[in-house]
């Protein structure tokens, strides 16, 4: 391949084709000029493998030029590619699709908590980290909320003492549907309906989706995976270390008794770390918050993480936590982030062998003033 290809074009495939999946693929086909200019590459949807495809997925994905079939091998060994989205969820075969894709050297976006937050991945981490491949995950995260990103690059000049939140916009719906009056089995059956909750929501509504979450950044945080000015301990926590109590037991008296004290009630998410014994305790509870205020304010499918830093006091970022597009955003700019890494690694190899070989680079010519204008 010539060094214009390597640098130019950085072709992806999925594997997955759910409603993430689906608004992923759109978001590519439809915007892929917007999102080459933003990477210095051309980045371009190459397969998409899934068990199945309707008739109109089909249609879809033929009239872009994007190749499909049901066997996740073809994306796995397609050297062409050189990131893959895995969007197939649950452990296996997804871990055996990422462990396939880092040992063909290909970069890994995925959007898989459950799979993240256990030691099975603990060792794709690893895996990717010794081959030198990356494994990026904000859309396993809450959904569009940019946190992972934002750990990775921010809050150089303080310390973060803990972190608490809403995590789960599925569980944040249905209590607030039992606020206004229904059920909790009329509040889930509206939040399947309304495409926020799948047929079994035992994983919501049990809190083991928060548990993956706030095991994520606790690992980001204050744990393995954590940078040196903040980790406290270099253990690798997984969701058997959160201790979880979800939802399946609020009834409409608990909400209504909670009302008459200005309560409402929310599933927290926290990771309250004890500095100096080097630990960190991770719940996932419902609890009674002020019926006023930033907590009780987040409605809905939207999610909320607050962060309590040293110097700088409480910071929280909102936004959707469930839905395709918007958990395809935050896939779709890990790809995005996994291209342009690429291009800068490959030119600084470029680089480093024109300097061993004597070749100087050569310097930009300098516009016409009339094309600045």
């Amino acid at each position: 391949m010539s060094t214009y290809a390597i640098l130019n074009y950085v072709k992806v495939g999925i594997i997955g084709y759910g409603t993430v999946g689906k608004a992923t693929a759109k978001v590519l086909v439809e915007n892929v000029g917007v999102f080459s200019k933003r990477a210095s590459t051309e980045v371009a949807l190459k397969r998409v493998a899934a068990l199945e495809f309707s008739s109109e997925d089909e249609k879809y994905l033929q009239e872009n030029g994007v190749l499909f079939s049901h066997d996740a091998e073809d994306v796995l060994q397609d050297e062409e590619i050189a990131i893959v989205v895995e969007l197939v969820g649950g452990i296996e075969p997804a871990k055996s699709f990422i462990t396939s894709a880092i040992n063909n050297r290909k970069n890994v976006v995925t959007a898989n908590k459950a799979l993240l937050a256990t030691l099975d991945g603990q060792e794709l981490f690893r895996l990717a980290y010794e081959s030198r491949t990356s494994l990026r995950y904000e859309a396993a995260v809450c959904g569009a909320i940019p946190i992972v990103n934002l750990l990775q690059d921010s809050f150089f000049g303080d310390k973060i003492l803990s972190v608490h939140g809403i995590l789960n916009g599925t569980t944040n719906f249905i209590l607030g549907e039992m606020e206004n009056g229904f059920t909790q089995e009329e509040a889930i059956k509206s939040a399947q309906e309304k495409g926020y909750a799948e047929l079994d929501a035992s994983y919501d509504i049990e809190g083991k989706d928060s548990a993956a979450k706030i095991t994520l950044l606790a690992n980001m945080i204050f744990g393995a995976g954590a940078g040196s000015r903040t980790r406290i301990t270099n253990k690798y926590f997984t969701v058997d270390d959160v201790n979880i109590t979800g939802i399946q037991d609020i009834t409409s008296s608990d909400v209504i008794d909670a009302s008459k004290e200005g309560k409402i009630y929310k599933l927290l998410a926290r990771a309250t770390p004890n500095f100096e014994e080097g630990t960190v305790e991770l719940t996932v509870a419902p609890e009674k918050v002020d019926a006023v205020g930033v907590l009780s304010e987040t409605n809905g499918v939207f999610n909320i993480i607050t962060l309590k830093l040293e110097g700088a006091g409480d910071i929280a970022i909102f936004g959707l936590g469930a839905g395709g597009e918007p958990t395809a955003s935050a896939v779709v700019a890990d790809i995005v982030r996994a291209a342009k890494a690429r291009k800068q690694s490959q030119m600084r190899k470029i680089s480093i062998r024109n300097a061993r070989n004597g070749i100087r680079q050569q310097p930009r010519t300098r516009r016409p003033e009339s094309d600045t204008q």
